[in-house]
């Protein structure tokens, strides 16, 4: 190209612009050279002032404040670079715009490694931000395609001064904090971490505050070796916090960057904490000394101080209170004993008070606060209060002795958590009514009679302060009344009478009427407190004999005994009816008993006898009789000895029966004589069950064939007699049971506290039928289930069945089948181990007697084997007759109407019901199973279905009942 002056020409072509082909004249030449591939610069690029590697770098110099420049970068010009210089730990900020095309920018350090770059695609503007400490940097526009002017910014501002050294060793010293103390500085990329340290010269809640940010930083605090005590690392821009407690000692407060730069002001903040009073263990716990009456004492637990202990003595049994208050934390409080065990404690959350109240005996205990959570100033106060003295002892052998009880003597004193028995000791000279008083109740106490044993003859369990009291018949001897705490503490007053039982309450201690003629009358009571009145008199010849039994209150009952006490009639209307009995009467010695049924009552007694006829007077057994009606000479020898009274009692006949055994074997003559015997029974005044006991053995039972002993022939062993003998007179042929169980010897009554259908259990036979009706007769007529039962005296029971009216028996023994935890199998007996003295028999012995029974083939329709399992199954009405040998009716509640089954209930007869038709009903009855009808709620209109079970029971409508298709057994009378 021609210059200006055009005399030369430059050949670099400068300034062309970039094409393919161009011309090209030799100036020494007249033609022109077509020439291509050579590449020239544009006629128009700017010029470029940035050099193109790090050595020919653009000099900006010190960079403050903002410095901008123009250039372009492009194929012909790739990279543009600008050193320049920090002076001071700076914010930098560069910024490329207006871009045409795709150009790049990079941060380098003072090496040319890149520190920070921005690619943005296109002719998106490119930007760098970040910290930079003092020294030498390079930044580095690139093309990355086609070719652009730029205008690039730089920017350096010094940053704030960083008084916060960057370590623990280089900290900034705060010293001992005291009050608050507050700190501006900043932490960023530049400077990630900033350390303060400080002293705490005593336990002081500590606060810390980290303010004023614009970007994430976040805090630490620090024991003295850098290990992390607490943090807070809230996000964004959100304040720090952080509180605690902290003991004597050196510390650090750690800022550091999370993301972004940032300024900050810190606070600091110590306040020392009140001082211990109370010692941290149990050891160097706060003596208190000896507790009287109410000690206070102020202090705080919190992070740093976690336990106070405070140690007192108390001197005496006291009543010890506790309370712990003006908490502003949760804090907790426990009592403990002199080893540092836990008597008590009271944990209510939050900044609820605390209290322990308790009976303490002396002795020295700790009372411990404690931190649950958070720090709290509390105020404690101890108090104990001394309990009167403890006049009672606390076990049979140091019982407070009363001595022989003459009419009323009373006592007081307290039972409680530090006193929770109170034993008397006292006897009693005769037969007398006792009474046993307790009152004066602040809480609930409770009381029971034992014997000289200790074993419980009676208690009273009244809930709450209600009084308690225990009413009964006993027998001279020693026995002792325990007063226990059920829960609380309560002074009480006890009071203990006993007066001398009249002499008529039992058979050998009848009033003597003498011989009855004509009518002879009687004014007297029984009631709890005498349940029996006994009259004997002799009638002289054979009499019209009646009795009556009037002027009741509540319900008593008459019975007319013969001369060994067995029953020959009764008489058992219900409520204050009157009673009557009208029996004609042979020649001999009688008894009237009059009981308590229900209540207690004055009553007035008349007998009367008019002679049927002048009779001679009776022939005695002739003294030959026995010789010419036996022919064993030592049968005839025992028998008339035995029979000197004109009687032959049940111990009279085992003795007859075991004198057979003599030489090993029953040989005919003895057998033949036993048979006399017992045909011959009405010469005796022989008792119905022993007649009947007898000819079993004697004669036959379907059941000694059956039970594998056999009935007695002439030539039968002295095993088998005995075998007999133990099977109808002593209970040992036991009925058989599932298989793992123990017959267990049980302890207690036969009866305790009177009859009622509760004493009735179901157990693990399907003998609702059974148990059920049991328990209708126990509620309706309870004196046929005491007639049920014969004591022999020697722990075996007879009990008597009726078969089609006739009386049958069998006898029990007091073993009974028990699981290995010693509870009942089947029937219930109240009292739950065997060997408890409240066990009550009556239930247990009379389902094991049915069971034996089934063995003789009349009492059950399907099976006749001596088993529990042989009573599975039945109806009501033929335990009715079998049990009482009354009639009986049976209906579908359909058949009948509301009103009868109502008059059912309210009359004194049997009546249970059965279902069969119920199933998958919703109204809470058994379907397959029996109950008693034991009320009717006249206000809803429901009758109480008891299920034999003890729980279940059920309340229904009468046209429930008929939807049901429940059928009623009863009695029908």
């Amino acid at each position: 190209m021609f210059d200006s002056s055009e005399k030369s020409f430059d050949s670099s072509l400068s300034g062309l612009g970039n094409f393919s082909t161009y011309l090209d004249k030799d100036p020494l030449s007249s033609s022109l050279t077509v020439s291509s591939s050579q590449q020239l610069p544009s006629v128009n690029a700017p010029v470029d002032y940035a050099g193109n590697t790090l050595a020919t770098a653009r000099a900006v110099g010190t960079l403050t404040g903002t410095q901008s420049f123009s250039d372009w970068v492009g194929s012909a010009d790739i990279d543009d670079y600008y050193s320049f210089n920090v002076g001071t730990q700076s914010n930098f900020s560069l910024s490329l715009t207006g871009l045409s095309a795709d150009a790049d920018v990079q941060l380098l350090d003072s090496s040319g490694g890149v520190i920070s770059s921005s690619t943005a695609g296109g002719t998106t503007s490119e930007s760098i931000t970040t910290q930079l400490s003092a020294g030498t940097y390079y930044a580095r526009v690139y093309q990355c395609r086609g070719d652009t002017n730029y205008s690039l910014s730089l920017n350096a501002t010094a940053l704030p001064v960083d008084n916060a050294e960057n370590t623990l060793a280089t900290a900034r010293a705060v010293g001992t904090l005291t009050g608050t103390q507050s700190f501006s500085d900043w932490v960023g990329t530049g400077d990630i971490d900033d350390y303060y340290s400080f002293n705490v010269g005593t336990q002081s809640n500590f606060s810390l505050s980290l303010t004023g940010l614009s970007a994430d930083a976040d805090v630490k605090l620090l024991d003295s070796s850098g290990t992390a005590i607490s943090s807070s690392t809230a996000g964004g821009t959100t304040s720090e916090s952080i509180t605690t407690q902290l003991s004597a000692g050196t510390y650090y407060a750690r800022v550091y960057q999370c993301r972004g730069d940032t300024n900050y002001s810190l606070s600091l903040n110590a306040t020392a904490l009140p001082v211990d009073n109370a010692g941290n263990t149990l050891a160097t716990a706060r003596a208190v000394g000896t507790l009287t009456g109410t000690q206070s004492f102020s202090d705080w637990v919190g992070t740093g101080d976690i336990d106070d202990y405070y140690s007192f003595n108390v001197g005496t049994q006291s009543n010890f209170s506790l309370s712990l208050t003006g908490l502003s934390a949760d804090a907790d409080v426990k009592l403990l004993d002199s080893s540092g065990g836990v008597i008590s404690s009271s944990t209510a959350s939050g900044t609820t008070s605390e209290s322990i109240t308790t009976q303490l005996s002396a002795g020295t205990y700790y009372a411990r606060v404690y931190q649950c959570r958070g720090d709290t100033n509390y105020s404690l106060s101890l108090n104990a209060t001394a309990l009167p003295v403890d006049n009672a002892g606390n076990t049979l052998a140091t019982a407070r002795a009363v001595g022989t009880l003459t009419g009323t003597q009373s006592f007081s004193d307290w039972v409680g958590t530090g006193d929770i028995d109170d034993y008397y000791s006292f006897n009693v000279g005769t037969q007398s009514n006792f009474s046993l008083s307790l009152t004066g109740l602040s809480a609930d106490a409770d009381v029971k009679l034992l014997d000289s044993s200790g074993g419980v003859i009676s208690s009273s369990t009244a809930s709450g302060t209600t009084s308690e009291s225990i009413t009964t018949q006993l027998s001279a001897g020693t026995y002792y009344a325990r007063v226990y705490q059920c829960r609380g503490d309560t002074n009480y007053s006890l009071s203990l009478t006993a007066t001398v039982t009249p002499v008529d309450n039992a058979l050998d201690t009848a009033r003597a009427v003498g011989t009855l003629t004509g009518t002879q009358s009687f004014s007297d009571w029984v009631g709890s407190a005498d349940t029996n009145d006994y009259y004997s008199f002799n009638v002289g010849t054979q009499s019209n004999f009646s009795l009556s039994l009037t002027g009741l209150s509540a319900d008593a009952d008459v019975q007319l005994l013969d001369s060994s006490g067995g029953v020959i009639s009764r008489s058992t209307a219900s409520g204050n009816t009157s009673e009557s009995i009208t029996r004609q009467l042979i020649t001999g010695n009688y008894y009237v008993r009059v009981y308590q049924c229900s209540g207690d009552t004055n009553y007035s007694l008349s007998l009367t006898a008019t002679d049927v006829a002048p009779t001679p007077s009776p022939t005695p057994i002739p003294t030959d009789w026995y010789s010419q009606n036996l022919k064993d000479a030592q049968i005839i020898t025992l028998a008339s000895s035995l029979a000197a009274d004109g009687n032959l009692s049940r111990n009279d006949m085992i003795s007859l029966f075991r004198d057979a055994k003599d030489g090993g074997v029953i040989d005919a003559n003895e057998l033949t004589d036993l048979r006399t015997l017992v045909s011959n029974s009405t010469l005796f005044t022989m008792a119905d069950s022993v007649k009947v006991l007898s000819n079993k053995i004697a004669n036959s039972d379907v059941a000694n064939t059956r039970s594998g002993i056999g009935n007695l022939f002439v030539g039968s062993s002295d095993t088998q007699m005995e075998n007999l003998i133990g099977k109808w007179f002593l209970g040992t042929a036991r009925p058989v049971t599932g298989s793992g169980l123990t017959y267990s010897y049980v302890g207690g009554s036969l009866f305790q506290n009177g009859l009622s259908a509760d004493d009735v259990y179901q157990g693990a036979v399907g003998d609702c039928y059974y148990v059920a009706t049991l328990a209708s007769i126990a509620q309706e007529k309870p004196d046929y289930i005491q007639n049920m039962f014969t004591d022999n005296g020697d722990n075996t029971f007879t009990v008597r069945f009726y078969n089609n009216g006739v009386a049958d028996y069998v006898t029990v023994d007091r073993y009974l089948p028990t699981y290995s935890s010693g509870n009942a199998v089947y029937a219930g007996w109240g009292g739950g181990s065997y060997t408890s003295t409240s066990n009550e028999l009556w239930v247990a012995l009379a389902e094991k007697a049915y069971a034996q029974l089934a063995e003789s083939g009349w009492s059950r329709s399907s099976t006749s084997t001596n088993s529990y399992a042989a009573i599975s199954g039945g109806w009501m009405d033929t335990v009715i007759r079998q049990v009482t040998g009354l009639g009986t009716s049976s209906f579908e509640a359909v058949n009948m109407n509301q009103t009868q089954l109502i008059n059912l209930v309210n009359s004194n007869q049997i009546l249970t019901v059965g279902f069969v038709y119920a199933a998958g009903n919703t109204l809470g009855v058994v379907n397959g199973h029996a109950y008693t009808i034991t009320a009717y709620n006249a206000t809803n209109q429901t009758f109480h279905l008891r299920n034999p079970w003890g729980s279940t029971h059920a309340d229904v409508t009468w046209s429930q009942l008929v939807s049901l298709r429940g059928i009623i057994e009863w009695s029908n009378t």
